[in-house]
């Protein structure tokens, strides 16, 4: 019968000192819950001198032991990496049974992670059960048992072995549960506690770097345009009666807006990202950087700027509306300047008491998330549900609405312009009024599609990047001995996708600027330079 019969030798050294004076507890994670001994000697059988390059060294292995994949696996390691202490001056191996179990049982799974059965780990030259070795207490395994225990093991584990191992959150990015993270692997997994990384997601440090500068710059490029735009018309409110009135609101929207990215340009990450949070003392890693989520209780600065970014973005929308249906109402239905005028505080009730209701929802519903690109919060960045309903169908529902009332109005306008040819009247006028609302409406509908058609590339492909997040970390050398994340697919069965386009997210961001740098167009003339 094979038994742990160095259990044996250590329960009688226990009762004297231990002549060597080498043994010592073990502080290894993987290996100190071990039910069968809790002392260790070093060197141990791979020649580490001491536990702390030990545990760098099977580390990789953590997700292996995890998923269990062999019973046997677990002690196998340790007997190599922290073997038994007894009263013999040299590590005990482990005994060939044992290890032929282990490796039938997870050297495939090991493959999915890129780690090779090691020379090391050879079943080889271990001595057979009988001899001074660690086993279990079973009878010998034969080959053919081995290749049923292996059987019953792939059965049992069957998703394993398949490849279809879930994302487990490295004790790096676990979070404290009072903070409610919660990390989205596309639609096939929810990971609570656990948040992503501030710095190895979709994009590398050279692209962050390039993005803070590139959003920074139309920034302030975006609030010298809009500052010009609020600057004329305090020095002469007159010149912007309605109709073109909201277009003063649409430039005070982008002026908050600018304004919040450039904070967040001087902020670097600080806002979008946490510091590291205090892990276990008992677990032996450094806690990662992760990307915020959440509301006050996380940090301020992050809501704070998410709701005004939000707000205003939201706003800016509804000011476009207005502005169409100001245009409508005086060209098509010819409402004279002040007949507008008199309903303006409905229009001012349209405009912001909506996205005060959504910014209050975003807030209490917690769709608050950190942009590493931008250095701010916003919303709809890591959750394609909110990405969709309080991003996409406002913003789209605003420009369909106001592409509406300007077709309409401009309609109107071009059969005026008709018939007072036809009556031979001057038209100059009329046309270069025709020209510069048309000229506008390109100038605000162009960004705003594209803009909006980068964020329905964003919806449509963010739960595939995720999950190709998983499959690259998971094989990525440093995360492998780092965060231990196992893989959800075998290396020949990983979904075809693409990673996020970069030049898209960059797009995203200059045309959503470029509509505020566009909105001071109506006041850029000869006239506001003299003013």
């Amino acid at each position: 019968m094979i038994a742990l019969i160095l259990l044996l030798i250590g329960v009688a050294s226990s009762s004297r000192e231990i002549q060597h004076g080498k043994c010592e507890a073990i502080g290894m994670p993987l290996c100190r819950d071990l039910p069968y001994y809790n002392s260790t000697i070093f060197p141990n059988l791979l020649n580490h001198a001491t536990q702390d390059e030990a545990s760098e060294s099977i580390r990789p292995y953590g997700p292996i032991v995890k998923l269990k994949c062999s019973s046997d696996f677990q002690l196998f390691l340790c007997s190599l990496y922290t073997p038994l202490c007894t009263i013999l001056s040299h590590p005990i191996p482990p005994c060939k049974g044992l290890c032929l179990s282990a490796k039938l049982g997870c050297e495939d799974l090991m493959k999915e992670f890129d780690l090779p059965w090691h020379r090391e780990f050879s079943c080889d030259h271990l001595p057979v059960e009988g001899s001074l070795c660690i086993g279990r207490e079973r009878t010998d395994f034969s080959m053919t048992d081995l290749a049923s225990y292996k059987e019953n093991e792939q059965k049992k584990d069957s998703s394993v072995n398949n490849g279809s191992g879930e994302f487990i959150c490295p004790a790096q990015l676990k979070i404290p549960t009072e903070r409610e993270y919660v990390l989205r692997l596309g639609d096939v997994q929810r990971v609570k506690n656990c948040g992503a990384p501030c710095r190895k997601m979709f994009f590398n440090e050279k692209e962050i770097a390039f993005a803070n500068n590139w959003i920074g710059l139309w920034s302030v490029l975006c609030l010298l345009s809009t500052s010009f735009t609020l600057l004329t018309f305090a020095v002469d409110p007159g010149r912007f009666p309605y109709p073109e009135r909201p277009i003063i609101y649409l430039s005070i929207c982008y002026f908050m807006i600018s304004l919040t990215y450039i904070i967040g340009y001087a902020s670097d990450d600080s806002i979008a990202c946490n510091k590291a949070f205090d892990n276990d003392p008992s677990i032996n890693v450094r806690a990662e950087r992760t990307i915020k989520q959440g509301s006050l209780d996380d940090d301020w600065r992050c809501t704070l700027l998410a709701m005004i970014l939000y707000f205003f973005t939201i706003a800016s929308g509804l000011w476009w509306v207005i502005l169409t249906i100001s245009w409508f109402l005086s060209a098509g239905l010819k409402w004279g300047v002040e007949a507008i005028d008199i309903k303006s505080h409905w229009f001012h009730s349209i405009a912001w008491i909506p996205p005060s209701f959504l910014t209050v929802a975003i807030l209490v519903t917690k769709r608050i998330d950190g942009d590493v690109l931008s250095g701010v919060c916003f919303v709809g960045l890591w959750d394609v549900g909110s990405l969709r309903y309080f991003i996409l169908t406002p913003i789209f529902s605003c420009l369909v609405v106001g592409t509406f009332f300007l077709i309409i109005g401009m309609g109107s306008l071009v059969k005026i312009r008709t018939i007072m040819k036809l009556d031979g009247g001057k038209t100059d006028k009329l046309e270069r009024l025709i020209a510069r609302i048309g000229t506008f409406f390109l100038l605000y509908t162009i960004p705003a599609i594209i803009v909006i058609s980068c964020l329905f590339y964003e919806q449509h492909h963010f739960s595939d990047w995720m999950i190709l997040w998983q499959e690259r970390i998971c094989r990525d050398k440093d995360s492998v001995i780092n965060w231990q994340i196992p893989c959800r697919y075998r290396k020949n069965e990983i979904p075809i996708t693409t990673k996020p386009n970069f030049y898209i997210f960059m797009t995203k961001y200059l045309m959503f600027l470029m509509t505020g740098i566009f909105s001071g167009f109506w006041v850029w003339s000869a006239k506001t330079v003299v003013t």
